[in-house]
């Protein structure tokens, strides 16, 4: 391993988002796919760390039980890759936690 893993990253996603607001996930249409246009973990959120998801709708905070794959996703070039050449995606499903309770969460596609 090279110490130079240790410096801080810049942003691999093309994807201009400084503009974007913040949506909350139920906000999208459930079934929908979004193109992700990138992604990222809020490190300075007020109830901890947890990811966020870019799209043409917006910057998308996410449950916290996603951020092992947007981990996952920061750290494969691949898969970056994909995203930045609009190739993959996501859409919106219902479950229920192990209260009986209505929650949402993403499942990622492959887009064309």
């Amino acid at each position: 391993m090279s110490i130079s893993k240790l410096n801080k990253k810049k942003n691999p996603f093309t994807f201009d988002a400084s503009n974007l607001d913040f949506i909350k996930l139920d906000s999208l249409e459930i079934g929908k796919v979004y193109v992700i246009r990138g992604c990222y973990i809020n490190t300075k959120a007020l109830y901890g760390d947890h990811g966020v998801m870019v799209t043409d709708a917006g910057k998308i905070d996410l449950p916290p039980h996603l951020n092992d794959s947007i981990k996952m996703i920061l750290d494969d070039d691949d898969l970056i890759a994909d995203i930045n050449a609009g190739k993959s995606g996501f859409k919106t499903y219902v479950y229920q936690d192990k209260k009986g309770v209505n929650r949402l969460s993403i499942e990622f596609v492959d887009i064309g």
